[in-house]
């Protein structure tokens, strides 16, 4: 990720546009991973989490007292620009499906075979 520290103000347009269109190659390397978890479970995940965040975990659960703990060490303010984000990232995926009618998803859908929430 870039990062921008006091940009010009003739940046701002462009710094703030969000890419259009259907990028076939994200959506291929996104099938991959998704086909790849749903036969692998945790081994993927694993290998993804070692090949995109540079962290190799033993396991993927964390108590409820960390939970708890992290929970208090967030500002409310990236609390609620988090929920903003969850709220968006929910529309576009709603909006991105219907865009998608065609995709594998979409079909399984149609078929009757609905994506639970947490899923998506």
């Amino acid at each position: 990720m870039d990062k921008y520290i006091e940009p010009q103000r003739s940046q701002w347009v462009d710094l703030i546009t969000r890419p259009s269109g259907h990028d076939e190659q994200q959506e291929s390397l996104v099938e991959t991973i998704l086909d790849q978890v749903k036969s692998q479970g945790d081994i993927a995940l694993k290998n993804y989490t070692q090949k995109f965040d540079g962290v190799s975990l033993n396991s993927f659960s964390v108590s409820q007292e960390e939970v708890s703990t992290a929970v208090t060490k967030i500002a409310s303010k990236l609390k609620e620009a988090i929920e903003v984000a969850r709220q968006n990232i929910e529309k576009f995926i709603l909006h991105r499906s219907v865009q998608l009618s065609g995709s594998r998803r979409c079909q399984e859908y149609n078929a009757g075979n609905k994506p639970n929430q947490s899923n998506a």
